[in-house]
């Protein structure tokens, strides 16, 4: 019973993320529209990964720039919106799109109305910001990680911070490729199940990078590691790294 307990303890957790988790990034977005303040949308179409980028912010704290430029890099970055990140405070923010040279799309936020090495404040991977005005960033996307992966951030001191979560929730229906073991403990502890390839599966949650919460096609659920460091997957259909 003992080495149970952590299992049931985030099988908990997986059905509080099956219903709030997935749409996480577009929570704030509901609620601005619910006041009265729908989002405006900014999109770009990028070409790898063949993906539409977005951006949604409140237009009653953001000014839209929409201007590509080039740092050097050998490709255009886009200067997208500067915008106040809550609704009376003066501080504004400057956030740039930049596709990246390798599958690594990411947004880059800059203290002020233009870039510049003094006033830059980090960067977060993914292909979907929200800024819906309350005080808080929202990215979501497939970019230098192995799947959909949805974060927080707020601006700290001079940097970024990500507002730390116990799991990631990933959701991704999908099937075994080879043969996989489900185990009772994130690292380890007694077998769960043992999966043929073809299995179908639900990838359910991540930690720590590696460990992945697994629901089988009868409803088990177990831990299986996966290192994942090429843009193949390995054990399970769709769970691969995309980025360098």
């Amino acid at each position: 019973m003992k080495s149970a307990t952590p299992i049931w303890v985030a099988f908990l957790l997986v059905c509080m993320a099956a219903l709030v988790l997935p749409a996480m990034h577009a929570v704030p977005a509901r609620a601005a529209e619910a006041a009265g303040q729908a989002l405006a949308v900014w999109d770009q179409k990028i070409e790898f990964p063949a993906e539409t980028v977005q951006v949604r912010y409140d237009k009653a704290l953001a000014t839209l720039v929409n201007q590509p430029f080039d740092p050097g890099a050998g490709w255009n970055l886009f200067k997208v919106v500067t915008t106040k990140l809550k609704a009376g405070t003066e501080e504004t923010f400057l956030v740039v799109f930049d596709p990246g040279p390798s599958a690594d799309p990411n947004f880059q936020v800059y203290r002020g109305t233009d870039v510049g090495e003094d006033n830059y404040l980090g960067s977060m991977n993914g292909l979907e910001l929200s800024i819906p005005g309350d005080g808080f960033l929202y990215v979501s996307g497939h970019s230098n990680t192995t799947f959909n992966q949805r974060r927080k951030y707020q601006i700290a001191g001079h940097g970024m911070e990500e507002i730390a979560q116990p799991f990631y929730y990933v959701g991704l229906q999908s099937k075994t490729l080879k043969p996989v073991t489900l185990t009772s403990e994130v690292d380890g502890g007694a077998e769960v199940a043992t999966l043929p390839a073809g299995a179908p599966v639900e990838i359910l949650l991540n930690r720590d990078d590696n460990r992945y919460l697994v629901r089988t096609q009868d409803g088990l659920v177990g831990w299986f590691t996966e290192e994942l460091t090429t843009q193949d997957p390995v054990h399970f259909e769709g769970l691969y790294f995309r980025g360098d």
